[in-house]
């Protein structure tokens, strides 16, 4: 999985592939005819299965066996296997699971039923098989009128440690509605149902200073059963009381909400999962629960209120200190180039102890000018984040509009920075899986270039952490864009120099998936709904072994030092 997803609000359960005494292909063909449950395509765990859809009117079916209580995920690659088709058939695929009946639709997804106002790939964050048997899995052209593309769609294990089910019963209202009857939760996954304008209510209880993360998996998984939209859920966290709200947040990822709050007082609290808006009938989620122990932080000491006394910032913990309007606090961060840094400050929506929202300004080394960064440091879930370009001092300033203590967190993601020149693939330093490159766009005109080795038929996978998040359908820009304003085109070269694929980070102004243009044209994201945090995603099976080589530029030509750019091989 992504190492980014660490700078995220919360960090998922690992996918681990399935273990067999030999590993699964790396791919798998459709063999057609395979438009009928009796047809489709067998699959197994863990491969990529690939097929086109690029004849009006087709669909695939693909069957793949899964034990009572498996959890998955799936993937569907289409728009970041094969963007140039789709966008010119103005079309996405879409996504049905069907049960083991070959009949009954378990869930559904496209980019009209997730509807988040931008059309991208449609994964299922999450399928929890109810008996074992073999499922079947449709994949199709959104708009049936129109044709699409190559594409490719993988089923991956997903692991939950200390899975816990809720007591009340599917489709059954007033077990767990209320304060009064909410269920004991410890940290985990808890799978529930949510049934219509009811409410579930869990409680957990905190014995020493704790943050915990609600992370609910709901609107993500797909429209469930007979309904046409996602179920767009609500996470509310509650006092001791069970009435007093102390936090509840809409949208984290895509649709579904997610809550990171720190408890500094002992007591028993609770968190509501409940709908935000549209009809939700009987729709299964997953709310994830972690807890972690408050880190100790490093204590201000005044004077600190200028440039000049600044404090040194742990290289990767917390700092803690009090500001009001007229007292401003700065520390300090020996940065290195190529490292994407992460600043959370606490807000009074997200930590017990605070009074108001603490304000992040990070400054470069001349103490003025401002680095841009994505993220926003008004919300719960708010980060400063940004991918530091040169070796310097950068300072962050800290303050409020009232009194109120507070705490910043830094987190550090270190990356390999890019090598001037590498303008030409003679001069492109190399990518191994899992590893991460960092670089900028520095003018207009400006080209970078990386390589990486594969075997012949290997599936290969490219997330682009830059661009504006308010430009691409983005389900969580707030926390993609590194502060970056480059607009990615990124292109593969085979060991021949041939260009093999290609896509780019483009505006997506159409309203809410290819059936809602609103006039705007017709634009497609390379984002999936798993990989979310990268609006730029490019993935190709190799058709031989070698050296490939990768070009990194803008699309319409710019270049600054606000163009940079992280790029990771999954």
């Amino acid at each position: 999985m992504s190492v980014l997803r660490i700078l995220g609000l919360v960090v998922p359960l690992a996918l681990l592939v399935a273990c067999s005494s030999s590993p699964p292909p790396a791919t798998i063909q459709e063999n057609e005819p395979n438009d009928t449950f009796a047809e489709a395509t067998l699959t197994v765990v863990g491969t990529l299965a690939m097929g086109e859809l690029t004849t009006i009117g087709d669909l695939d079916l693909w069957a793949v066996a899964l034990a009572a209580g498996q959890t998955v995920q799936i993937e569907i690659y289409a728009a970041r296997m094969d963007r140039e088709a789709w966008k010119a058939a103005q079309n996405t695929a879409s996504l049905t699971v069907f049960d083991t009946d070959g009949t009954t639709s378990l869930y559904f997804q496209n980019s009209d039923s997730i509807d988040y106002g931008g059309t991208n790939d449609t994964d299922s964050a999450l399928f929890r098989a109810p008996a074992g048997g073999l499922y079947y899995i449709s994949v199709a052209n959104s708009i049936a009128a129109n044709a699409g593309g190559r594409y490719g769609v993988r089923v991956q294990d997903a692991t939950f440690p200390n899975a816990m089910f809720e007591m009340e019963a599917n489709g059954v209202a007033g077990s767990n509605d209320d304060a009064m009857t909410a269920e004991p939760i410890n940290p985990g996954t808890i799978f529930g149902n949510y049934l219509d304008d009811e409410s579930d209510y869990y409680s957990f209880t905190i014995t020493e200073p704790t943050i915990v993360i609600f992370e609910l998996k709901a609107n993500r998984l797909g429209a469930y059963g007979a309904a046409t939209k996602n179920f767009d859920p609500e996470l509310f966290l509650y006092d001791s009381d069970g009435i007093t709200e102390i936090a509840n947040i809409d949208d984290a990822y895509f649709y579904d909400p997610a809550i990171r709050f720190q408890f500094d007082v002992n007591g028993t609290y609770f968190v509501e999962v409940t709908k935000c808006c549209g009809d939700a009938p009987n729709s299964p989620y997953a709310l994830e629960f972690t807890s972690l122990p408050v880190p100790v932080g490093l204590t201000e000491v005044e004077p600190n209120n200028a440039i000049a006394e600044a404090l040194a910032f742990p290289a990767s913990g917390r700092i803690e200190g009090t500001v009001d309007l007229m007292d401003s606090d700065f520390w300090q961060i020996d940065a290195v180039a190529g490292r994407g840094y992460s600043l959370r400050a606490s807000h009074d929506e997200s930590d017990q102890g605070a009074v108001s929202n603490a304000n992040l300004t990070v400054l470069r080394s001349d103490g003025t000018t401002r680095i841009r960064t994505s993220g926003s440091s008004g919300s719960a879930d708010g980060r400063d984040l940004w991918i530091q370009t040169t070796t310097e001092t950068v300072y962050v300033r800290v303050d409020s509009t009232e009194a109120t203590p507070y705490a910043v967190d830094l987190e550090v993601q270190d990356g390999s920075f890019e090598a001037e020149p590498n303008d030409t693939a003679m001069q492109a330093a190399a990518l191994t899986p899992g590893s991460l490159g960092t670089g900028v766009i520095g003018a207009m005109g400006d080209v970078d270039h990386w390589t990486f080795s594969a075997e012949a038929g290997e599936v290969v996978h490219f997330c682009i952490y830059a661009g504006d998040g308010n430009t691409t359908a983005n389900g969580v820009g707030r926390r993609s864009g590194f502060g970056s304003e480059l607009e990615a085109a990124i292109t593969v070269l085979d060991p021949m120099g041939v260009e093999v694929a290609t896509t780019v980070l483009q505006a997506v102004t159409d309203g809410n998936g290819p059936g809602n243009g609103n006039g705007n044209g017709f634009e497609l994201s390379s984002e999936g709904v798993i990989e979310g945090v990268a609006p730029v995603q490019l993935v190709l099976v190799t058709q031989g072994a070698g050296t490939f080589t990768l070009r990194i530029e803008d699309e319409a030509g710019n270049g600054d030092a606000n163009h940079t750019y992280m790029i990771e091989r999954l």
